[in-house]
C-alpha cells in the first residue's frame, strides 16, 4: 500500500456535474496539467468563481500538494473535448454518448510553464501522489494500459490545451516508474509448515522466523507473496502473524486461535512484501504450545 504524501487541503467552489452537486465521478484515467503560473495563482484562480476552474490536486515546484476537489466529486478541469483522441477507449466512449470527462477523471495541475522541466521535487511528489490515488482508490487497474490511464491534458482537447503539459511534462519517465508497481501474481504452493508444534520459549517472547521465498523454489525477483497461515492452541492470545519484510513492526496478517472456526484452527491470508527474498513470521505460545501451518500460495513479480 502506498504511503500518503502530505496533501493540503484548499478546497474550491468549483466542483460537480451538475454545478455544487457531490459525488458521480468514476476515474477512467489520470490527468496532467501545466499551470502557465505559481502554486499561489493556482490557489487563487481555483477559488475565482468566475473562472469556472479547477482540479482535484496541484503539485509545487518544491513538492508541496494542495486539494481542491475531492476525488470522489467532479473537478472543472477537463470538460471540454475539442478534436480529442479516440484512440482511448474511455474518451471515446465520453465523446460518442456526450458525458463531461470531468465525471470520468482525476486531475493533477503542476505549478510552471509549458516545456519548462519539471524540478526533481515535483515530479516525486507527483509521483507519490499517482500511486497513493491508485492504491487508496483502487485504481491499480489503470496500470494494464499506461498510455490510456495516465495521461496529458492535451489528449482531450488537442486545440486549445496542445501544449498542456507541455513538453517538460516527463512522460516516458512516469510511464517507467508505473510500470515498476505492475505486478504479476503466479500461483504456487508452497508448504513452510505443516502442523508445526511451537514450545513456549523460555525467554517468553515470541518465535521470530525470516522466510526466506527462494528457498521454497520462489524466485529471486518476486517482490511479494500470498501467504496463508493458521494455528491453535490453548493458550489464550497466542498468535501467528506474518509482517512486510524483515523489519516492520506491523502484522499484515495476524491469527489468533479464539472462536476457532475448523477442529480447533483459525486461518488468514494476505499479501506479504518482501525484503531481499524475506519476510518474517513470528509466533508466539501463551503458557501453552502453537500447532502452525504456514504455506505460500503464490509470489508477484513486476511485469
Amino acid at each position: 500500500m502506498a504511503v500518503k504524501p502530505g496533501i493540503t487541503w484548499i478546497g474550491s467552489q468549483n466542483f460537480g456535474f451538475p454545478d455544487g452537486a457531490h459525488g458521480g465521478n468514476a476515474p477512467e484515467a489520470i490527468v496532467y496539467h501545466i499551470a502557465q503560473g505559481s502554486l499561489g495563482g493556482i490557489d487563487a484562480w481555483f477559488n475565482n468563481s468566475s473562472s469556472s476552474a479547477s482540479t482535484h490536486f496541484a503539485v509545487g515546484l518544491s513538492g508541496q500538494i494542495h486539494q481542491y476537489v475531492r476525488v470522489e466529486d467532479a473537478a472543472w478541469g477537463n470538460g471540454l473535448m475539442d478534436k480529442p483522441d479516440l484512440s482511448i477507449p474511455w474518451l471515446k466512449y465520453c465523446y460518442d454518448h456526450r458525458i463531461n470527462p470531468n465525471l470520468r477523471t482525476i486531475s493533477i495541475e503542476h505549478e510552471g510553464f509549458t516545456g519548462n522541466p519539471w524540478p526533481e521535487a515535483m515530479y516525486r511528489s507527483s509521483l507519490a501522489l499517482t500511486t497513493w490515488l491508485l492504491d487508496t482508490y483502487h485504481l491499480r487497474h489503470f496500470l494494464d494500459n499506461l498510455d490510456h490511464g495516465f495521461i496529458g491534458h492535451h489528449r482531450i482537447d488537442s486545440v486549445n490545451r496542445a501544449r498542456c503539459p507541455g513538453t517538460g511534462w516527463p512522460r516516458t519517465r512516469l510511464h517507467q516508474d508505473l510500470r515498476r508497481l505492475r505486478d504479476v501474481y503466479a500461483p504456487r504452493n508452497r508448504s513452510i509448515y505443516r502442523n508445526q508444534t511451537f514450545a513456549v520459549p523460555t525467554s517468553g517472547d515470541a518465535h521470530a522466523i525470516y522466510v526466506d521465498v527462494t528457498a521454497y523454489g520462489y524466485p529471486s525477483t518476486a517482490t511479494a507473496v500470498d501467504v496463508l497461515v493458521g494455528c491453535k492452541s490453548k493458550g489464550d492470545g497466542a498468535y501467528v502473524a506474518a509482517y512486510d519484510g524483515t523489519a516492520s513492526s506491523l502484522e499484515n496478517i495476524a491469527v489468533y486461535p479464539t472462536a476457532p472456526l475448523r477442529q480447533g484452527w483459525n486461518f488468514g491470508r494476505g499479501k506479504v512484501q518482501l525484503s531481499g527474498s524475506k519476510f518474517l513470521l513470528r509466533i508466539r505460545p501463551i503458557d501453552q504450545p502453537v500447532e502452525v501451518i504456514a504455506t505460500l500460495k503464490g509470489y508477484y513479480t513486476l511485469e
